[in-house]
């Protein structure tokens, strides 16, 4: 069970971050604690081109972000599936983009997921115009989705 105090201190995390993005490490630690995450970052992807620029990232290695940047980013399943259903303030996981019987098969996840024991994955977009802002947590497959978007009770 999350705590307000829990709470309390993921938007006070929030609050430091909007002021100086040098918190946003921060924050998704204490995120990726509270929701059991084993990965959690914030990417934005430019629509026109297809890349993808991490803005905040923890639980990953650095050279697996350049990796997803440079390539992965136009493999990854989820945005692909995604589409127009990618709005300001849509909240999925990974099932609602992607089968996981098509993620299993994919380039994305066997090349680029699976080495980081990731496959599942949750998340919202905080905008989306030419750029989409994605909050995103994963894990792998030992921890069923809703342990990963169970809503907390206070």
């Amino acid at each position: 069970m999350t705590s307000e105090s829990t709470l309390l201190t993921l938007v006070g995390s929030i609050y430091r971050a909007v002021g100086s993005s040098d918190h946003w490490q921060v924050f998704l630690e204490q995120l990726a604690e509270v929701l059991q995450s084993s990965a959690t970052g914030i990417v934005s992807f430019d629509l026109g081109s297809e890349k993808a620029i991490f803005r905040a990232a923890v639980r990953t290695d650095p050279d697996c972000l350049k990796r997803y940047s440079a390539y992965y980013a136009t493999k990854d399943m989820w945005v692909a599936r995604g589409g127009r259903r990618l709005k300001t303030g849509f909240v999925e996981t990974s099932q609602m983009l992607c089968p996981d019987d098509d993620l299993d098969r994919s380039e994305y996840y066997n090349d680029y997921l699976r080495p980081q024991d990731l496959f599942h994955q949750c998340g919202g977009v905080s905008s989306k115009r030419r750029r989409n802002c994605h909050l995103s947590l994963r894990c792998g497959l030992d921890i069923p989705v809703p342990s990963l978007v169970k809503r907390p009770s206070f």
